[in-house]
């Protein structure tokens, strides 16, 4: 008798444990090995995205919005934000793909202009620096150009990159303070891009893609294959949300939003000589920085870029995403000569989706 009562008083607190745990604690085998886009989903319509929306959205930009909102626990404002500046964005792009097919250069979307000798000359008449990129001109990639007689090239760069098969990159960016005047004829960059490899060693293409500072501005910018420069007019403010990516065949695409992830500007480059696909078979996906120069003959004239930081930065293909860490890079390199590369510092928090960058000409 007392035996027995001793095992319901056991068992009842077991049965009541057993009633409250959490459902999830006993998910299903099929549940825990949902396919990815289908799990993302389903958090987007658990957060009110309608199957409309996410039809727009595109597979890339289902995953961008979901780790938003799994890492940033986003608002249902700022869900909306994201939400509509994608569509704006995508918009904006096939305006540009139409256009462009069509042999049209349609000022009232983007501005466009040819680099010519390594510059371009903006709206405002200045001319600009733009910086060299031997992945896009199709050759292999070089972490060190030394010239016995100058301690000067086009100006330091540092990039990180990621593996082939990768074709679209987020970030929450804060922008470098900065000094640099047109008339000094250095400019800063926020340094990303897509460039076409197989092996992440020999190119054949591509785009630089990131932002540039100009007459006391930070504007978006695309720098692609045939030498062909894209600018938005928008100023950007201090945090800025990126997204940029390969958005077709032959398309890369940014769009810049605020720390709200309320559309800013967004500006695109189609061409059939680019070689990008699509789903990232032939891409490497890179973010980075740059100082950009033509005529400048000192290292030491008080201009710099300090502090620009990538922060929370995630690359994605077609079956997922992955933080952009050291299981998915390839490369993390200082870019320049000597005395350009002894310029540039760079301050790794988490390897290496979050660091800050500063190249320091004082």
């Amino acid at each position: 008798m007392k035996m027995s009562k001793i095992l319901i008083k056991i068992a009842v607190p077991a049965l009541l444990l057993t009633a409250v745990m959490p459902s999830a604690v006993f998910a299903t085998p099929a549940e825990k090995s949902a396919d990815p886009y289908e799990k993302s989903v389903n958090l987007l319509k658990l957060n009110g995205v309608s199957d409309t929306d996410i039809m727009n959205l595109g597979r890339g930009d289902v995953f961008s919005l979901n780790k938003e909102i799994e890492t940033q626990g986003l608002s249902d404002q700022q869900i909306k934000n994201y939400v509509q500046g994608v569509k704006k964005a995508d918009e904006q792009a096939r305006i540009v793909e139409n256009n462009r097919k069509n042999g049209i250069t349609d000022e009232s979307v983007q501005f466009t202009r040819k680099v010519v000798n390594g510059e371009v000359t903006l709206p405002n008449g200045n001319t600009i620096a733009v910086p060299e990129n031997e992945k896009i001109n199709g050759s292999s990639d070089k972490t060190t150009t030394v010239s016995a007689l100058a301690t000067l090239s086009d100006g330091p760069k540092y990039n990180v990159d990621a593996r082939v098969g990768y074709n679209q990159i987020t970030s929450m960016v804060d922008l470098p303070s900065v000094r640099s005047t047109t008339t000094s004829g250095i400019i800063p960059y926020i340094l990303g891009g897509a460039y076409v490899t197989t092996d992440n060693v020999n190119y054949s293409g591509g785009a630089d893609i990131g932002a540039f500072y100009e007459d006391g501005n930070w504007r978006l910018c695309i720098n692609g294959t045939g030498a062909l420069w894209t600018s938005s007019e928008a100023t950007l403010p201090s945090k800025v949300y990126l997204n940029y990516k390969v958005s077709a065949n032959n398309q890369v695409q940014i769009t810049a939003s605020d720390a709200n992830y309320n559309y800013i500007t967004s500006i695109s480059y189609y061409f059939n000589n680019i070689y990008l696909k699509a789903d990232g078979s032939n891409v490497e996906m890179a973010t980075g920085f740059s100082m950009a120069y033509k005529k400048v003959h000192s290292i030491s004239d008080g201009s710099y870029l300090l502090n620009g930081h990538f922060a929370n930065t995630y690359v994605y293909k077609p079956s997922g995403s992955s933080l952009m860490n050291a299981s998915v890079v390839v490369h993390h390199d200082k870019k320049g000569t000597t005395d350009e590369i002894a310029k540039t510092s760079v301050n790794t928090i988490s390897q290496y989706y979050d660091y800050y960058c500063s190249m320091d000409f004082r």
